[in-house]
């Protein structure tokens, strides 16, 4: 990405870069279109070593194709693999009011609910966190595991 650097926009990448580096960070973007915001983030994150995550948002995108999503790359990749990740969501993106309620979820609790609705779905989740964490190994409680997993997002 070629990109031209002023004074404005290099406050912009430090001051995202800060928040995103912050544990539980996150941010509201606000601007006229093409002001930056996106290319900003995405200069942010390569910084911070971070990976974006992003939603595509096609004919067929419904609300089981962002549950899908959410769980399978996002939740997954931040979760259990550990890896620190920045999802970027723009307005236009938004195409059903329950992403909003989603987002504000993760924002108040670090998890969507019902999420991992059926008890093999959880089962996996578990498994999963125990190789990550060997130190739960002895603990037959799903709930530590589960709040476990909730902390390490």
């Amino acid at each position: 990405m070629t990109l031209v650097l002023f004074a404005s926009a290099i406050e912009h990448v430090v001051k995202i870069s800060r928040i995103i580096a912050t544990e539980f960070g996150h941010a509201l973007l606000i601007g006229v279109g093409g002001s930056g915001r996106k290319s900003l983030t995405q200069l942010a994150v390569f910084i911070n070593l971070f990976e974006l995550f992003q939603i595509e948002i096609s004919k067929s995108y419904d609300l089981l194709a962002w549950k899908d999503n959410m769980r399978d790359n996002l939740f997954m990749g931040c979760g259990v693999e550990g890896n620190p990740t920045v999802f970027l969501l723009s307005d236009t993106q938004i195409i059903y009011e329950a992403f909003l309620e989603d987002v504000n979820n993760i924002l108040n609790n670090g998890e969507i609910p019902n999420l991992y609705g059926n008890a093999e779905a959880q089962g996996n989740l578990v498994e999963n966190m125990r190789e990550v964490d060997k130190k739960f190994k002895d603990y037959g409680d799903n709930e530590i595991m589960a709040e476990f997993f909730v902390r390490s997002k």
